[in-house]
């Protein structure tokens, strides 16, 4: 197909107004790039005729869900059409595979990285409250009826989240999803002991219970979840029904679907984009789960300030990473391989601990792109 610089243009223009008509210009500019890389994905791969056809078809679901009060309304159009686009034009390679997490869970580890324990996550610190600008003193507290989740059961409930926002964010916060479908994100085989490690992880993040006072932020009133001095609880699923197969086979997992219900906090904030943005090709790949931490923590820093160079207590910071250890020398040696890991990829520029009078901070320089 030989490129037309004046056809191609009208035709990316065409689809433009159909979008900007239903989401409103604002949240066509915010996704901008992405719409560009779709249009130049699908010229690419001679299907700019079928993206025309699936902005169309996008359209229709969207009236039809509007007058059938009966049916679930698509909550989040463009994560939904973002969805359907994927499913017919290859856009992986041009484009970064987005995955979303509540910055609550950013800010505050729900996980501990390294072996389960029965030991809960107790955590408190004074911070300055971003919609009021007031300085609060916050608590959270992780406590499981078996075992507080470790790193490998959050990346599986990352996913639970990636799956979330990828199928629009449902109103009844419902998730549908294989246990070959995880593998396939976390990039790892399918078959029987992932499988269960799967299963296993979920029942982990299920049984675990979060108590806060004035840190878990509910963005849509603006408002901390407790509104007195009563710590407020979360559960991050609400309830999940695991449908069982016969056969281990990917074929036969792939057609059984699992269900998980949300907390609707969670996902009132995922809707919201109250979310940290993960580049998850990026995230997956990285070898040690520490690293995976660091980079989501200043993912959500890097969204919030668009800055470069960070500085934390170094203290806090491994708390935040969900490291166990309280001794600044181990937490040096620990965070080693992962702090190299994340400069060798090119994220991190350059890191740095540093002592001031008797405390020390850990600060980091991150490349531009």
């Amino acid at each position: 197909m030989s490129y037309n610089p004046i056809e191609d243009d009208l035709k990316f223009e065409t689809i433009k107004e159909q979008v900007i008509e239903e989401l409103g210009e604002a949240h066509f500019e915010k996704d901008k790039g992405y719409w560009i890389t779709y249009f130049k994905a699908a010229l690419k791969q001679n299907k700019e005729q079928a993206l025309i056809d699936i902005v169309f078809r996008w359209r229709k679901e969207l009236r039809e869900s509007e007058r059938n009060e009966n049916r679930d309304s698509i909550f989040n159009p463009a994560g939904y059409l973002h969805n359907l686009i994927s499913k017919e034009i290859n856009i992986h390679k041009n484009t970064m595979d987005i995955a979303r997490i509540d910055n609550n869970l950013v800010d505050y580890a729900f996980y501990r990285q390294g072996k389960r324990s029965n030991e809960p996550i107790v955590y408190s610190k004074e911070h300055k409250n971003d919609i009021t600008g007031n300085i609060v003193k916050s608590e959270w507290r992780v406590d499981s009826n078996s075992l507080i989740p470790n790193d490998q059961d959050a990346d599986v409930f990352k996913v639970i989240l990636k799956i979330f926002q990828d199928s629009g964010m449902p109103t009844n916060n419902k998730v549908h999803y294989s246990n070959y479908e995880i593998c396939k994100h976390l990039n790892i085989s399918d078959g029987g002991e992932n499988y269960k490690m799967i299963n296993n992880a979920l029942q982990y993040i299920f049984d675990s219970k979060i108590s806060t006072k004035d840190a878990y932020l509910k963005f849509k009133d603006k408002i901390f979840l407790n509104n007195s001095d009563v710590f407020a609880e979360i559960r991050l699923i609400q309830s999940k029904e695991i449908i069982g197969s016969k056969s281990n086979s990917a074929e036969s997992m792939e057609m059984f679907k699992n269900e998980i219900v949300l907390s609707q906090y969670i996902a009132d904030n995922m809707r919201l984009y109250y979310s940290a943005i993960l580049d998850w090709d990026f995230y997956i790949s990285l070898r040690f789960s520490v690293s995976k931490r660091i980079y989501e923590i200043l993912q959500k820093e890097r969204q919030k300030t668009k800055k470069i160079h960070y500085e934390f207590m170094l203290l806090s910071f491994a708390q935040q990473v969900g490291m166990s250890v309280k001794v600044t020398r181990n937490i040096k040696h620990n965070m080693k391989n992962a702090l190299e890991e994340l400069q060798s990829t090119g994220y991190l520029k350059q890191f740095e601990i540093i002592k001031k009078n008797t405390m020390e901070y850990i600060s980091f320089s991150l490349a531009r792109a």
